[in-house]
């Protein structure tokens, strides 16, 4: 197991600094607080060098890869370490070729694999690297293995539902804007000057795009750069912690969207949960290990609380029911899998009714969006149209007056 140092104090205000062997720092945490300390931190007493993350986190699609080879190579009982070595000098630069390379010297070094993969909890997902130190402990990393392929193919393919379903949107939304770029810098300001000598009242419409096109063309400077300087800001507050739980939590409460990013958010986590159950792992790690993996801060904040309670003794359907933010259905089917103690499968099975309730939502809600957003289109061409078109009727009946 990994070797964590830790800083805590106790209930006479004395500090207690150490290490502990444990799965993970979350578990060291629990383990102190049960001993009567408050904890300071938890960190890895051998941190991982620097530059095993230069090429970032390793994408879902690097664990499925990884995960197949590892497959194979137990399945054939090679030795992982010269056949890691080997893999890694076909990959390319980057966060995969990084780990690899890494694992490789970690194994020959005599370290597990699940503790090679733990110098890498930054850029491998933490669920993975339980599941596989439970393979490893209870002598099962082959049918672990198996697991994780499963399991690694759903993530993958649920990250690629979602980027279909969000792809057509941002596009659309990019040509509205190149559209209303064009219209109102080019189009719009050769018709300026022609009404500008009509000598008659010009429409209400065309006065608004009028005006409009010369705003933004008198002041572009200043426009471009306040666009840039809100976009900076939204970037950088959804950096922040607080920024990024105000975010997540308009997304779930959007109508329509939010049941779309709520359902994706849950099969993830249950998913996590199933292969981790699985796994044997206990079922407070399991809920802090897969709330990590929901990819939505509040509710991943709502799993930990219910991880808490579950620590302290609560079942874990009222654990999930006193955070407020898992639905009934989830927390009655929960209740219903304690009864029967088939609490993995439990979770397993709400994935893929998460995985339909995504697929569902996404179609409708891009049937909707479509022809929304093609209207919205339609109707903003039509409406400058029509302000370029106005002044000559205008015009026309000055004419036939005179």
């Amino acid at each position: 197991m990994p070797l964590y140092r830790y800083k805590a104090v106790d209930a006479n205000g004395q500090a207690s600094n150490g290490t502990m062997d444990e799965a993970s720092a979350r578990r060291v945490t629990a383990i102190l607080e049960e001993q009567g300390l408050q904890v300071s931190s938890v960190e890895p007493a051998e941190p991982a060098r620097e530059f095993l993350f230069r090429g970032g986190r390793v994408s879902w699609e690097d664990v499925e890869f990884l995960n197949t080879q590892l497959i194979a190579l137990t399945r054939s009982g090679l030795p992982l370490a010269p056949a890691l070595e080997a893999i890694g000098k076909e990959l390319r630069r980057g966060a995969l070729k990084n780990v690899v390379d890494d694992l490789h010297s970690a194994l020959q070094s005599g370290k597990s694999l699940s503790d090679s993969l733990e110098r890498h909890r930054g850029a491998v997902p933490p669920v993975y690297i339980a599941a596989i130190r439970a393979g490893e402990e209870t002598g099962n990393l082959p049918a672990i293995l198996q697991l994780c392929a499963g399991y690694t193919a759903q993530m993958v393919a649920l990250r690629s539902r979602l980027r279909e379903a969000m792809t057509y949107p941002v596009v659309a939304l990019v040509m509205m804007a190149m559209m209303m770029t064009y219209l109102l810098t080019y189009t719009i300001p050769q018709f300026a000057d022609v009404f500008r000598d009509f000598g008659a009242k010009l429409p209400a419409l065309t006065m608004f795009w009028l005006n409009t096109s010369e705003f933004i063309r008198l002041n572009f400077g200043a426009v471009l750069a306040s666009v840039c300087v809100v976009i900076v800001a939204v970037s950088f507050a959804a950096r922040t912690e607080q920024g990024r739980y105000v975010g997540d939590w308009l997304r779930l409460k959007v109508w329509g969207i939010g049941h779309a990013f709520n359902s994706v958010s849950m099969a993830r986590f249950c998913r996590s949960m199933g292969i981790l159950l699985s796994s044997k792992a206990p079922m407070d790690t399991s809920i802090a290990l897969a709330s990590a993996t929901c990819g939505n801060t509040v509710l991943e904040a709502a799993a930990r609380d219910a991880a808490d309670s579950v620590r302290n003794g609560m079942r874990l359907s009222q654990a999930f029911e006193s955070t407020g933010y898992f639905s009934g259905l989830f927390c009655w089917l929960l209740q219903v899998s304690e009864e029967r103690g088939d609490m993995d499968q439990a979770f397993l099975d709400l994935a893929k009714s998460y995985d339909e309730t995504f697929s569902r939502v996404s179609g409708v809600m891009l049937s909707v969006l479509t022809p929304a957003i093609l209207c919205a289109m339609a109707l903003i061409v039509v409406s400058v149209i029509l302000s370029l078109y106005l002044p000559i009727f205008t015009l026309a009946n000055v004419m036939s007056g005179q």
